[in-house]
Order: C-alpha cells, then sequence, then structure tokens
C-alpha cells in the first residue's frame, strides 16, 4: 500500500543561525543572542547593511481555517496581518523615524527592514522587549539554470519515441514532459484548469510571448491591464529591465520558462504548459538573477493582497490560487529560513497554495537546505529525467531546521523545453528542479478545476497528488524512507500523474450525477432549470450556466446550495440562448459531482445585456492652451439592438468611485472625449469609461482606470540649475537619494563651477547606489542639456569598479530608467563602461570611469524625446572595494526645454445627462418614457416626435410632465415609425424649428440633450 508523507512539526532549535561572532570592539558575549551572525558579519568595521527587525506580536490567523471561502480567508488574513503589524510597529518605527533612519515595513511577517544600518543600531533594535530578532538581507546570486539552444520554430515535431524528448528539428505539439505526466488526457476529460490563478515569483515574465500572452490575467484579448496582476520587486536598475518595470519583463529568460511549463499553448506546435486554461499573473524577486529576503517578502506581500501598479489599493480578493516558487534562500549566504516561512504559512492560511522546488544540491543527502523548499506548509518538487530516474542535481532530504521528508512529489526537471524570454516565438530547453516545479503547479490548476473539492485546500491536495503518483522503485538509496512504494527522500512518494489524481476524485463522498430534466421559459427574461436526483442524491445543488446552445462555452457558477430542482434564473437576456449543467453537492459542501448533461433554452423580453467593452485605452494632454486631457478609447460592441454610448467617470483620487457624482459626460457618441472643464494644472485626474446601450440602459461593468495630469500653456525656456538655493536647489523638484548603501548625495562647498556650491557623491569603498534627480520637464527638438562635473573613480577605463552614470524616465509616471545614449553626446561623453565583476548596481553599464583631469563641460543633444515629459538623474554606483575622491556635479542647464505654466481654469462642465432614458411600448399605442429626473432636473421635460424625414421641425408635442418625474406616457395613437426626442426645457413648447434627431427609427431614443433655459433649440450635450 502507497504511504502518504504527512507533515510532522521537528521541534529543532536552530541556535547556530544565531551564534554571535566575535569583532574588533565587541565580545561575542556583550551581542544579544538574537542578532543574527549575518548581520553581525556585515557590520564589522563601522560598515552598514540592511537588516530586519522581526517583532514578536504575530497575528493570529487560526480563524481562518473555519472560513470556507477562498476570499473570505483572504479578507481575514490580510486583516489581521495588517492590523498585527499597524499594533506592533508604531514604537519601533518612531524610534528609527526619531534617529532619522530609512526603513519599509512589512506586514506579512510583522517586520521592519532598515536600510544602511549599523553596528550599534541593530544591537539596540534586538535589545528592545518588543523584538523578536534580527535578521540580514543578503544579496542571494541564484544559481539559475542555464538555457540550451534557443529555438524559434512553430511547425509540427517529427516522430519521437513515446515519452522521450523529441530529438532534434521543430519541436513536438505536446512536450514530452506534459504528456509524460498525463496532462493531455486530462485536458480530454474537459479540464484545462479554468477558473484558476497561477502566480509566479521569478526573475520575471515575458507576458507578450506567443504561449503566454493570452493566458495573462491582465490580458482581455484587446488591451492590457497590469494593475493587480503585475508587480516588480526590483526597485535599482542593473538588468535589462531596470527598476520598478510597469508592465511584466524578464532580465533572465528563467522565470518566462516556468510559467511556459504552467500554462503555456500557442494554439499551434508549442504545447508547453500543465494548465493551458489557467490564468497567471506575476512578480518579478531577482535583478539579474540576484535576490533577497526582501524581495522574496514583498512578492509574497503581493500575492496575498496584489495592488495596483503604483503599490496602493491592496485587495485580497484578488490573490492567486497557487504560486509557483522556483528559486532559493539559503540559510549558508544568511538567509534566515523562520522569516520567509511565516509568510508562506501565511500564503497557505490565506487558502494560496505554496509549490517549491527542492533546489539543485543533489546527489547528496540532506541537500533540501534552502527556503522555500524545506517548510512543512510548501509542497516541495525534485526532479526526474524522461526514463523516470531521479536527476542526478535533484536535492534529496531530510529538510535542515525541520527534519521533514522531503521532496514529497518528483516531476520531470531534465531536458524541460519551453518558453524564454529572448523573443516573443523563443523556446529553449534547462535543467533544473525549477523545471519539475512548474508541473506541479500546472497539475494543482487541472485537479481543482476538475474537482472542486479540493479548491485552495492544500493538505488535501498533497495526500491526493501524492497518493496518485508514480512509484520510482528503481531508484533506492540510502537517504531514509522506503524505496519500493515511498515515501522517501529521493523521489517523496513518486513521479507525478495527474491524471490518476483526477480519477481518484474527492477524499469525500461524491453525489451521483443529476438527470437534467430541461430547461423552461415561463416568462419573460427568465429561464427554469430541472432536474432529478443523482444516486446517492446530493444535499444541495450547484447551477452552471454559458452562453450559447449546449454544449456551451465556458461555464460559470449562477447558483450554489440550491436545496432541490427546479430553480428560476431571473439573470438573462431576451433573445440570448443559454445552456445549463447542474451539479449535486455533498453534505460537507466539499465534494460535487460530475456536471449533468446540457440543457438549453432561449429567453424571451426584451435585452438586458450591456455592451461588451475593453475601456478606456488613453489619457494623454493634446498641448492645448487651457488645461485639457483627451480620452480615447476602442469602440464597443453590442448585444442589445444599442445604440452604444460611452459614460465618463472623473476623480482626483485612484481608484475612481464609479457613482452618479463622479460622472463629468454621458450619451458620449464615439471613441473619444476633450475633458477641458474645471480642471487644474499639474494635477492628476483619474478616468473610467463605460459603454451602455440605449436600448436597455445597461452599463458595461469595466473598471480599467487610466490617469492624466493637464500641463496648460507651454512655454519655451531655459532651465538653470546652479544648486545655490536653500537646501542645495535653485528650482523645486530636485532629489537626492541612496537606493542603497549608507552613503548619499552631499551638498559640497569644496569644488563649485558657479558660485559656491555643488553635490557630491562620495565614492566610499563600499556598496554604493545613489541619485540626484531633476525636476520634470517637457522636451522639444532643439532642447540641449549641459553641466560641469569632476570626478575620480576606482578602477581604470579597461577595468572600470566604480562610476557615474546619466539616465532619463519617461513621464507620467517615470518609472523606468534608461542611460542616455553615446549618440546624444556633443562634448566630453561617457568614456568607459562599469565592469560586471563586482556587484556594482551600474554594472554593464556606460558611464565615466577613472577620473578627468580639471571640472569638464558636457553637452547632450535631448531632441531625441522631443514631445515628452522627462527627468534625468545623475546615478553613482559602487562596488564594495577600494574608494576613491568621488563625483562633483554643477551648474545643470537645459536650453529650450518646454515648461508648464499655469493653467488657464475651464468651467464647470454642465450637469450629467442620464443616458439610460428608455422609449418602449407599455401597451396599445402606448409609449413609455423613462428618465432620471434627478440628475437633469427641470420644470418641464418634452416629448417631441415628427414623421422620419421631415426635419423642419417636430409636427407634435407630447404631453409634457413635471422635470422632478421620472416617467411618462405617450399616446401615438395613428403615429407609425416616429422619431422621439427628450427635451429638457424650463417650460412646455410645442414646436422646435431646427431641433433636429439623428437616433435610431422604431420605439427608441434619440439624441438627448441637455437643459436649456433660455431657448429651445438644441442644448449641449456633454
Amino acid at each position: 500500500m502507497l504511504r502518504i508523507a504527512r507533515p510532522v512539526l521537528l521541534s529543532l532549535l536552530l541556535c547556530a543561525a544565531f551564534l554571535p561572532v566575535s569583532s574588533a570592539g565587541d565580545a561575542a558575549s556583550d551581542l544579544p543572542p538574537n542578532l543574527h551572525w549575518w548581520v553581525v558579519q556585515q557590520t564589522e568595521n563601522g560598515q552598514r547593511a540592511d537588516f530586519f527587525i522581526v517583532l514578536k506580536h504575530q497575528a493570529d490567523l487560526s480563524a481562518a481555517r473555519a472560513l470556507a471561502d477562498k476570499k473570505d480567508k483572504g479578507r481575514f488574513v490580510f486583516s489581521a496581518l495588517t492590523q498585527a503589524a499597524d499594533a506592533a510597529q508604531g514604537p519601533v518605527r518612531t524610534w528609527l523615524d526619531t534617529r532619522g533612519v530609512r526603513y519599509r515595513p512589512y506586514w506579512i511577517v510583522n517586520a521592519i527592514l532598515v536600510q544602511g544600518g549599523d553596528r550599534a543600531l541593530a544591537v539596540e533594535a534586538a535589545r528592545r522587549p518588543e523584538v523578536d530578532r534580527v535578521e540580514g538581507n543578503p544579496a542571494i546570486r541564484n544559481l539559475l539554470p542555464r538555457p540550451g539552444a534557443i529555438d524559434e520554430q512553430a511547425g509540427p515535431a517529427p516522430a519521437a519515441a513515446p515519452g522521450s524528448p523529441a530529438a532534434g528539428g521543430e519541436p513536438d505539439a505536446v512536450e514530452w514532459n506534459i504528456s509524460k505526466v498525463q496532462a493531455p488526457a486530462v485536458w480530454n476529460l474537459g479540464f484545462r484548469g479554468e477558473g484558476i490563478v497561477v502566480a509566479g515569483q521569478d526573475t520575471g515574465i515575458r507576458w507578450t510571448h506567443n504561449t503566454l500572452k493570452s493566458k495573462y490575467r491582465g490580458w482581455n484579448g484587446s488591451a492590457a491591464d497590469h494593475n493587480y496582476n503585475w508587480h516588480d520587486a526590483i526597485h535599482e536598475t542593473g538588468s535589462s529591465c531596470g527598476a520598478d518595470s510597469p508592465v511584466p519583463c524578464d532580465d533572465h529568460g528563467h522565470g518566462t520558462h516556468t510559467m511556459g511549463t504552467v500554462v503555456g499553448d500557442d494554439g499551434g506546435s508549442n504545447q508547453v504548459g500543465m494548465a493551458p486554461g489557467a490564468k497567471w499573473i506575476g512578480c518579478r524577486n531577482m535583478n539579474a538573477g540576484v535576490g533577497t529576503p526582501a524581495t522574496y517578502l514583498e512578492c509574497f506581500e503581493f500575492f496575498l493582497a496584489p495592488t495596483r501598479i503604483d503599490g496602493t489599493n491592496p485587495d485580497p480578493t484578488k490573490a492567486p490560487d497557487v504560486t509557483n516558487n522556483s528559486w532559493g534562500c539559503p540559510t549558508s549566504e544568511g538567509c534566515s529560513w523562520d522569516t520567509l516561512q511565516a509568510a508562506v504559512d501565511n500564503q497557505k492560511a490565506a487558502g494560496i497554495m505554496t509549490v517549491a522546488s527542492a533546489g539543485n544540491s543533489g546527489s547528496s543527502c540532506n541537500t533540501v537546505t534552502d527556503p522555500p523548499a524545506l517548510y512543512l506548509s510548501a509542497y516541495t518538487v525534485g526532479s526526474t529525467t524522461s526514463s523516470d530516474s531521479i536527476s542526478g542535481f535533484s536535492s534529496r532530504g531530510y529538510a535542515t531546521g525541520t527534519g521533514a521528508m522531503k521532496p514529497e512529489i518528483v516531476a520531470p526537471g531534465s531536458g524541460v523545453r519551453s518558453a524564454y524570454n529572448s523573443s516573443d516565438s523563443a523556446y529553449t530547453t534547462m535543467d533544473g528542479t525549477s523545471m519539475a516545479g512548474p508541473h506541479v503547479a500546472g497539475a494543482v490548476a487541472l485537479l481543482w478545476s476538475a474537482h472542486s473539492c479540493f479548491l485552495n485546500a492544500q493538505d488535501d491536495t498533497q495526500i491526493a497528488l501524492s497518493a496518485a503518483a508514480l512509484d520510482l522503485p528503481g531508484t533506492v538509496e540510502s537517504c531514509g524512507g522506503d524505496y519500493t512504494t515511498g515515501p522517501n527522500n529521493t523521489w517523496g512518494n513518486g513521479r507525478l500523474n495527474i491524471l490518476s489524481a483526477v480519477n481518484a476524485g474527492c477524499l469525500c463522498t461524491v453525489p451521483g450525477t443529476p438527470a437534467i430534466d430541461g430547461a423552461t421559459v415561463p416568462a419573460d427574461n427568465s429561464i427554469t432549470v430541472s432536474w432529478d436526483a443523482g444516486v446517492p442524491a446530493g444535499e444541495t445543488y450547484s447551477v452552471y450556466r454559458s452562453t450559447g446552445a449546449c454544449p456551451g462555452g465556458a461555464f460559470e457558477l449562477v447558483r450554489s446550495g440550491q436545496p432541490a430542482s427546479p430553480w428560476t434564473d431571473t439573470g438573462v437576456s431576451g433573445g440570448i440562448t443559454y445552456s445549463y449543467k447542474v451539479a449535486a453537492v455533498d453534505s460537507t459542501g466539499g465534494c460535487e459531482s460530475a456536471p449533468s448533461a446540457c440543457a438549453e433554452a432561449t429567453a424571451t423580453g426584451p435585452c438586458t445585456l450591456a455592451p461588451s467593452f475593453a475601456g478606456l485605452e488613453s489619457v494623454t494632454n493634446p498641448g492645448q492652451s487651457t488645461c485639457a486631457l483627451s480620452l480615447a478609447w476602442p469602440a464597443a460592441t453590442a448585444a442589445c439592438p444599442g445604440p452604444v454610448r460611452y459614460r465618463v467617470y472623473r476623480s482626483t483620487t485612484s481608484p475612481v468611485a464609479l457613482v452618479p457624482g463622479n460622472v463629468i459626460a454621458s450619451g458620449v457618441d464615439g471613441t473619444s472625449y476633450l475633458d477641458a472643464a474645471g480642471l487644474a494644472g499639474g494635477a492628476t485626474y483619474y478616468y473610467v469609461v463605460r459603454a451602455v446601450d440605449l436600448s436597455n440602459g445597461s452599463e458595461d461593468p469595466n473598471a480599467v482606470e487610466r490617469a492624466g495630469a493637464p500641463s496648460g500653456p507651454i512655454s519655451t525656456q531655459t532651465l538653470t540649475e546652479t544648486f545655490e538655493g536653500a537646501g542645495g536647489f535653485d528650482l523645486p523638484g530636485w532629489s537626492a537619494a541612496a537606493l542603497s548603501g549608507a552613503v548619499n548625495w552631499a551638498w559640497s562647498d569644496t569644488y563649485a563651477e558657479s558660485p559656491t556650491h555643488s553635490w557630491y557623491a562620495r565614492d566610499a569603498g563600499s556598496r554604493g547606489d545613489k541619485v540626484l534627480t531633476s525636476p520634470a520637464f517637457g522636451v522639444q527638438a532643439g532642447s540641449r542639456l549641459s553641466f560641469f562635473h569632476g570626478f575620480r573613480f576606482e578602477g581604470t577605463v579597461a577595468s572600470c569598479k566604480d562610476g557615474g552614470t546619466l539616465e532619463y524616465a519617461v513621464g507620467p509616471t517615470f518609472a523606468t530608467w534608461t542611460v542616455v545614449p553615446d549618440a546624444w553626446f556633443t562634448a566630453n561623453g561617457f568614456n568607459g563602461t562599469v565592469s560586471t565583476c563586482c556587484s556594482n548596481p551600474l554594472a554593464g553599464k556606460r558611464a565615466w570611469c577613472v577620473s578627468n583631469s580639471s571640472a569638464q563641460p558636457v553637452v547632450l543633444d535631448l531632441g531625441a524625446l522631443a514631445g515628452q515629459t522627462v527627468r534625468l538623474r545623475w546615478h553613482e554606483g559602487e562596488d564594495s572595494s577600494g574608494a576613491s575622491a568621488g563625483w562633483y556635479v554643477d551648474t545643470v542647464v537645459v536650453r529650450d526645454a518646454a515648461v508648464g505654466s499655469t493653467c488657464e481654469t475651464g468651467q464647470a462642465p454642465p450637469p450629467p445627462v442620464a443616458d439610460s432614458v428608455r422609449f418602449t411600448r407599455s401597451a396599445g399605442n402606448l409609449l413609455s418614457v423613462t428618465y432620471d429626473a434627478a440628475s437633469c432636473s427641470a420644470q418641464k421635460v418634452v416629448v417631441l416626435y415628427n414623421a422620419l424625414g421631415a426635419w423642419d421641425g417636430y409636427a407634435g408635442c407630447a404631453q409634457a410632465d413635471g422635470g422632478n418625474g421620472g416617467s411618462t406616457v405617450v399616446d401615438s395613437t395613428g403615429q407609425e415609425n416616429v422619431w422621439y426626442n427628450l427635451l429638457w426645457t424650463a417650460e412646455e413648447t410645442a414646436g422646435h424649428p431646427g431641433f433636429s434627431s439623428s437616433g435610431p427609427r422604431g420605439w427608441t431614443v434619440g439624441t438627448l440633450c441637455g437643459m436649456s433655459a433660455d431657448d429651445h433649440g438644441r442644448a449641449a450635450c456633454p
């Protein structure tokens, strides 16, 4: 009988992790025992380092286990963690503030990251009564798998032996490793991972790759929205992605490869992924392969409560279902295993499953040594070959610190072909447990889409996958465990077999599948579904609905907890065909039957569907002489008769509250809108545009938000900064910051071009990363930059150890910094490239190196950036070796800059006009007119009409009603094919020459216009 490894916690105290290390001036006995050895080591001889202050008070998350719904779990866990952090961190943060210490708080583990602290601060922090321990934040260079040859072919593959990799040529349609674990057989059962979201924290992800783009949760088929779907935890440059990339980016290829194995499918000959029906989101936790505990924790926080791109508005209901973690944080290099463990434990409490790669330190035993693989709350995956042998590099258990049997399961990890980041059609082969882990993450998505009883239940899922795994008795080692049927510390419970797990079904008793009787139409906009109970019968029933005739498309749950047949669906639209399936649910609510056969019906009554709309595409400044912003969007598609008009929401805060008070325009015809009323120069405005079908008043639900800031009139100026003003700057908007390291730019009077001061970046001999950043300005074709500088850096031109570079970022976000090209310089440009040898944050970048003999003027042409708003920054970077004099910068001049002056504020916009006014036949020839009088009050409301073709005025005036009403009835006896128009007026009027309508024919609304108090002509529509 197969034996399944269950979690067992061994209470082992890792005393060695906190053994104090003596150094000059510090006796070992004087150091607090809760001060991590890495912090002691890194703060020797006056050095500074980043370190975590971990608080004793941690949130109690035990109540989350009783919550059945994952969204409820996520809300509870997020609330408990943030409240615990707010309650406990206050005194420590105040203490740090009084000392001028830079720090970043975390809530997922209730810790504070001190940036550039010294030994005295670390010791004092460790001795505070509310502090549990002080731990390091080492930079970890992950030994990531190397790619094989890059393959951009996409045709059919030559025949290959079953279960073996294709030997050269073009790829198999389904990769050998995917077939090996039986994923295609699960697809044939109708389960491809639909409804499941998998997250990857890695080197990033090339989201536009052919095999990944359609699976990205931030892509709707026509536009991308990266909010809540992508986060970059790298806040410094040093790779092709730069810092804080606002779009998914991969600077290595490893992250693209791993996510490809989870979901990849290009719809053709590159089916490289396990669960092509699932969606993915991502977080970059490494900078060119280098991660830190801080970047790992930041990604864990983002996954537990995803945010907008700018880090605001965390929302735990948008959390993924499972995360893939093909990275490690070696304790031997300073990672503290228990801090990251809290993050993984808390992720599990929120209903998010953690899959971790075992590591590539085999073939010795006891080599599962690194977080997160060693944690009991992670499902750890080892690697196999195409012949089901254990890969030699695959780490073996026992797990360090916990003594747990690891890995729990193995999957293909040798010779795995998947997507690569060099282009949208690139593929390569890699080896590593990094390649094995994504198979299991994808398998979880398949199992959860097939059986809701496992959904977000990690322990049950592990039991099911482990029980169904294929034993590998041909591999016998001495690392501990049962090498006949498992579990053991080499191949765990066996090699992944997702088909067996799906076929085995739930761990609870599955009710019988109901026999559907049919779907009928009892009334307009209603469909009744009936069924016979399964055997055994369910305690309750779930009803699923799809648009279209049977067999239908993607079914969504529209009714759960239904006690018995029948059930009437009142949320259907007239004229639309719907298909239904019913499933029975057991008394625990965790075990659901297979869905019934399909039944369909076509609803009668009015069409009620909202238009299909991708949302607002852009907000741009048209450069007019008064404040204005231009909005543009793609056309919506009406599901009902239409026509479609657009409603514009605006707010000065994000997210935009979609309430009537934020509507600035309704009934907009076309795909653009110019907002030129009530805007203030330089302020940021946030917009959402929604499509409305005028035949039924239905508004689409999109919440795509875009922002813009009007600049007002543009003038051409010369901007001069001599650094002589109070605090070091003449002009507002300048700043100096140390991105890492303990030394920042300093205002200096040692060297100056004019007259007495400059800004100085000291080459301190320790790893540093500091920037001097300009205010934003507009660039025109003739814009030129000049400045003076003097510098002396460690190294030679051939071996540039330290240096300084000039970078630019483009607004409005200024998120990505780019080194200015050599071609832009007309005098004294860069003289070297920073060496990649020694962990300089500017490694590989063009820069000024070594020294200049005297102060030099630098001149460059900015014309290539014409039409854009930019910031510049002088970026100095150092490795941790020798020191030198440093870098002085003075007298920065931008000629022909485009500068926005004070806006001429426009008039307040008119009140919004309701675009939900509808004309419907109420009885016989009576026409009901429904409108929103609250938003367009008037003394009278007049319905004007005329026969088709008569445009010299309206022949009739229907019954008028008070403007404070909400509807009126028109007697249209004798009238056929009439145009109708609703006019808001200050008085009742019978005829309005020149007042025309361009609405549709029949019993629908024409043009809607604003209130006119002075005359009865057509008022301007907002």
